[in-house]
């Protein structure tokens, strides 16, 4: 009995033993399995890391050599703007020359031209765009009766060329300046004596690059001895025409290369008996005898030849 209880002890000793030796076991198992997937996961996740540690190496190599060519390009650029500053640098010497010779040439050209103005004899004027005079050449001092030494930089334009003695409307003179740059024409001038001279005149508009009045510029030719001398031609002529009008003897004038009569005088109608409309239709060979027709063609070639010879013994019809 005490054998068999104790048996039965053991019996139930044994079973509690392999149950918990059974949950050890499976315990164990559990363990074992999620160790095993612990560390399938973290062997997962260090494969990514991996696989993105080597995604972002071979990115990294790429940026790289991205960056080396960026590099060489840099390189080649600095290289580049490097042989550019040094040509540039020459062309900055050369143009530096270059100003250096167009200074000099606009000095000799200014000198030259100032020397060239001083000395001829036309008027040579600046002024501003407010007509007050800046410049005035030693010839122009001379034809307005400025002394060498006398200021005009305060004169106006005005005071010489008034509305009284310019021959044209002024305002019209500043539209067509303004349309072509330029006007030139003949008109007057006052003297600072107040004396009027005829003149011949070109007034030119200078601009700045925006378009706006700089100053102008003009040369004025003393048109005194030319006008005198026509009025003294238009005298002449006067004095001949009563000349030869008024004349008692008749008189014409015929072309020596046509023999065709251009002008006659009162006293020829009146001898024969032509009107003066008749007359200067017809030539000279039409009151000539045919047999003096020959001696006139000889002393016309005469005439032409620079020969002067006076006839005597005409017979006219």
């Amino acid at each position: 009995r005490i054998l068999k209880e104790r048996y039965t002890a053991f019996e139930k000793s044994r079973a509690t033993t392999q149950i918990i030796l059974y949950l050890l076991v499976l315990a164990l198992i559990a363990f074992t399995v999620a160790s095993f997937l612990i560390i399938r996961a973290q062997l997962i996740k260090n494969k990514k890391y991996s696989l993105n540690i080597q995604k972002l190496n071979e990115e990294l190599s790429l940026t790289n050599q991205e960056l080396l060519v960026a590099n060489e390009e840099i390189n080649s650029n600095i290289e580049e703007i490097s042989s550019t500053n040094e040509e540039l640098k020459v062309t900055n010497e050369e143009l530096t020359k270059t100003k250096l010779i167009i200074e000099r040439l606009n000095s000799t050209l200014q000198s030259r031209l100032a020397a060239i103005m001083d000395h001829t004899v036309d008027l040579v004027s600046f002024c501003d765009k407010d007509k007050k005079i800046l410049y005035l050449n030693n010839a122009g001092r001379e034809m307005l009766g400025f002394s060498a030494k006398q200021s005009i930089t305060e004169d106006n334009t005005q005071h010489y060329f008034s509305k009284e003695i310019f021959n044209y409307d002024v305002e019209e003179v500043n539209i067509e300046i303004r349309k072509k740059g330029f006007w030139k024409g003949e008109s007057n001038i006052k003297t600072a004596s107040g004396v009027v001279i005829p003149v011949s005149q070109v007034i030119m508009e200078h601009k700045n690059q925006d378009g706006t009045t700089e100053f102008y510029s003009t040369i004025i030719r003393d048109m005194s001895e030319i006008k005198n001398a026509e009025q003294e031609l238009r005298e002449r002529e006067h004095r001949y025409k009563l000349l030869f009008e008024n004349n008692p003897q008749p008189m014409w004038l015929y072309d020596i290369n046509t023999s065709k009569i251009i002008e006659v005088n009162n006293a020829a109608v009146i001898k024969y008996g032509y009107s003066k409309k008749e007359f200067l239709n017809m030539n000279i060979h039409k009151i000539n005898p045919p047999f003096q027709n020959e001696r006139t063609e000889i002393l016309n070639k005469l005439h032409l030849n620079g020969y002067e010879h006076l006839a005597e013994g005409w017979q006219h019809i």
